[in-house]
């Protein structure tokens, strides 16, 4: 806390303390903060990181004695925080959004006092942390929360589920999408009413609540337009350099010939301390989703008694005939 301590000492030397000189302070601390990803290292005590989630941060800012300072350094945190949303979940991105900006409203209505206001955004990172909690506890990717949320969002429709048809519904749908999806589809009107259809047609399968169906579709669509961010194609074009690349091939291949029964994640593992070095910009996630995407028909192939070199090796460098039996299949 020593860096806050710093700050408002200075501002108290100057004596009354102006909105600018809050705003340039905060910026400057807020510059030398904020690292990426959404983890925030705001204050440092022999080497110990503090987040906007963690209990020991929020009893720091409950004790500030500068409150309209609080509210301008929450404020900025869980902005920082709602961007990651609008980066990857359209659902919680406009939850989080709408009730940062109604606190703000309120409080500079009056409406709130600046203690209410403090707890107000408290307990908004709270609830911003136990979604981060619930997708670990049902064991969803990011990007497979995204759509659960979507598929959650019309009234009363999450209700008539268990936890368990839930998320395999999320699941095939995540996938489904995924595996149709392509850089600029948003921009082939072909490939969007494809991926319509497939919504359309997995809700039918789970026998989705037919008064929901319309937003569902609304907003699973949105969460897909997600995909057509300038920062996102940036990522496809990453991660089809990798898939491209035959030595990572090779050894995922190779790798799983040894053992079919090794984790993606111990895969994965070893093709980043290998590879990791060629391709700098690639992110722990980035790797995940190679590795989902190339090991599941390797692997199965590797566990059959009957597999031999000219079957793998077609599933290693071709991949191309399976894809394209499945696509006739869904046209079917």
């Amino acid at each position: 806390m020593d860096a806050v301590r710093v700050l408002l000492s200075r501002l108290a030397q100057k004596g009354k303390i102006t909105k600018q000189d809050i705003n340039e302070r905060i910026s400057h601390l807020l510059e030398q903060s904020i690292k990426s990803q959404g983890v925030i290292n705001l204050f440092k005590s022999e080497g110990a990181n503090f987040s906007l989630f963690e209990e020991a941060f929020q009893k720091e800012i409950r004790k500030m004695k500068e409150k309209n300072l609080a509210v301008k350094l929450l404020e900025r945190l869980l902005k920082e925080s709602i961007h990651t949303f609008e980066r990857t979940n359209v659902v919680q991105s406009k939850k989080f959004s709408d009730l940062l900006n109604m606190a703000l409203s309120n409080y500079l209505k009056g409406m709130l006092t600046n203690e209410e206001v403090i707890e107000e955004l408290l307990k908004m990172a709270e609830e911003i942390k136990k979604n981060e909690e619930e997708s670990n506890k049902l064991g969803l990717t990011v990007e497979e929360k995204a759509f659960y949320d979507a598929l959650s969002s019309p009234e009363g429709v999450r209700e008539a589920y268990t936890d368990e048809q839930f998320v395999a519904l999320t699941r095939e749908l995540t996938e489904q999408l995924r595996r149709n999806r392509t850089i600029d589809w948003n921009r082939k009107e072909s490939a969007r009413a494809k991926m319509r259809v497939q919504v359309k047609r997995l809700l039918k399968k789970y026998k989705y609540p037919p008064e929901g169906h319309e937003k569902a579709l609304e907003t699973v669509m949105a969460q897909c337009n997600k995909w057509a961010d300038d920062d996102e194609n940036v990522i496809e074009r990453k991660l089809v350099n990798v898939e491209d690349d035959r030595d990572v091939r090779n050894l995922v291949y190779n790798r799983l010939i040894m053992n079919a029964d090794i984790s993606d994640y111990e895969l994965q593992r070893e093709v980043m301390e290998v590879y990791g070095e060629r391709y700098p910009d690639m992110h722990i996630i980035d790797w995940h989703r190679i590795i989902a995407d190339y090991t599941p028909m390797v692997r199965e192939a590797a566990k059959k008694s009957s597999a031999n070199i000219v079957d793998m090796q077609q599933l290693q460098y071709g991949m191309v005939a399976e894809p394209e039996n499945n696509h006739n299949s869904e046209q079917e």
